[in-house]
């Protein structure tokens, strides 16, 4: 059963998610703590990447007070992860078996929406086309007065 545990986990790290439990995956500490730490690399770079992006067309087009709202967002966003983390870590209790469910269902969700947006991005494959949709949907948005949009 184990090593049908096994399988499953490299199917799920090669859909970007990797299952680090020691009962999962044979090895050390050091392999399970290698494989969460590079997910968390990556989520981050990514994260402060569409920041920057959205951050610098807003300023391009002149609404540096919309940029506030950008910064209110992924500081809510970490708040709510935090908000999360605790109540998964103190409210909710679940077994081994129920995580590994639970761990497993979330990687094949994330995997179907990352090919959902990867479709979606490749659809706009054109630069200059993906930036001017990107600076018409911040300029309606800014230029609506929605800068929570």
């Amino acid at each position: 059963m184990k090593k049908a545990g096994f399988v499953f986990a490299l199917i799920l790290g090669a859909a970007g998610e990797a299952v680090a439990s020691p009962a999962v995956m044979p090895g050390s500490g050091a392999m399970a703590f290698t494989g969460s730490f590079s997910i968390i690399v990556r989520e981050s770079l990514e994260a402060v990447l569409i920041i920057t992006a959205m951050t610098a067309a807003l300023n391009s087009i002149g609404s540096r007070e919309s940029v506030k709202f950008v910064h209110f967002g992924w500081v809510g966003a970490l708040g709510a992860g935090l908000v999360t983390w605790w109540a998964t870590a103190k409210i909710i209790r679940v077994t081994e078996a129920q995580a590994e469910l639970v761990e497993g269902i979330t990687s094949l969700l994330a995997a179907a929406v990352l090919f959902y947006v990867s479709y979606w991005l490749i659809s706009k494959v054109e630069a200059g086309k993906w930036k001017r949709y990107i600076d018409s949907k911040v300029t309606e948005a800014a230029g609506a007065g929605n800068s929570v949009a």
